[in-house]
């Protein structure tokens, strides 16, 4: 991503891909290697699914804040 002509919207979007890849590691910690590579997305279809997976988890989050704050934080 760095040094190449990126958009910062590129980035972001790559970055759908990681969070939900790290957050998939947190419960089922398999492969664990040093460096995992870059993650390029290539078409939009492979990062709905992302966007779709931490939009809600936003979401939930405020919720949760809203409602029962002892729970969102």
């Amino acid at each position: 991503m760095f040094g190449r002509d990126g958009q910062v919207v590129d980035y972001m979007l790559a970055q759908c891909g990681v969070i939900a890849y790290y957050l998939r590691l947190c419960f089922w910690p398999h492969p664990l290697v040093f460096d995992y590579g870059c993650y390029e997305p290539q078409t939009l279809g492979q990062i709905v699914p992302y966007v779709i997976l931490i939009g809600g988890l936003l979401v939930a989050t405020v919720i949760m804040l809203r409602y029962q704050p002892w729970l969102g934080s």
